[in-house]
């Protein structure tokens, strides 16, 4: 999944002498390029510029234009599962946000239909002091033409883990926004502001359903 999530990718680290502090970010460049440059951002945070710089050496040289997907597989298949930045890696993945989904749709769906909102698909790496958190954010929409049926939503999913990457101490999915057209029906918003509820004002947990995955 991540030669098409880079295009949504941010990674940043927080302290409380240096403030927020944006490593990487997303500049427009075809994912054979883009890889090499945030997979050695997360190894120098997690492993140590040593292994940053090895990592950025072999990317460089191994990711190809035609097949980077096939060739980041390869050189995953080959690297330490140990290694810090492996681990984020891993979590970057569509594996990742089915518990989310399972449960926004056994919420949500059954009543009102939805899709996702292409390229709305961002993920968020943030190191602090102590923890890292890794947030998958994403925006659903009505399935229906019906403007009477309009609505969408986004929604996060934060884990977060030590500052080694190694455990996972909290899970969340939370609706962060939700919005309406001036032609939706009064009993449409009433009806999907109800099902989003459990899930706007509230954080739920999930961290035992996450674990399991990892």
């Amino acid at each position: 999944d991540l030669p098409r999530l880079i295009k949504g990718m941010v990674v940043r680290s927080t302290s409380a002498s240096s403030g927020k502090i944006v490593h990487y970010e997303h500049q427009g460049g075809v994912a054979a390029l883009e890889i090499p440059k945030l997979v050695p951002t997360l190894a120098r945070q997690l492993d140590g510029e040593h292994v940053a710089n090895a990592v950025s050496a072999q990317l460089a040289e191994q990711l190809t234009h035609g097949d980077t997907a096939g060739a980041l597989q390869r050189f995953l298949s080959e690297c330490d599962d140990s290694s810090g930045w492996v681990r984020v890696i891993k979590c970057m993945q569509q594996e990742m946000l089915a518990p989310a989904v399972v449960a926004l749709r056994e919420a949500v769906y059954t009543q009102h239909r939805y899709k996702d909102v292409r390229g709305s698909w961002r993920i968020a790496v943030e190191f602090g002091e102590e923890v890292v958190r890794l947030q998958h954010i994403k925006r659903e929409q009505a399935a229906s033409d019906d403007e009477r049926d309009a609505f969408s939503f986004e929604w996060h999913m934060q884990l977060t883990f030590d500052r080694e990457f190694r455990e996972l101490m909290e899970a969340e999915v939370a609706v962060r926004d939700r919005s309406f057209s001036h032609r939706t029906s009064v009993r449409t918003i009433e009806s999907v502001c109800q099902a989003l509820a459990p899930f706007q004002f509230a954080s739920s947990p999930y961290g035992s359903v996450w674990r399991s995955i990892l």
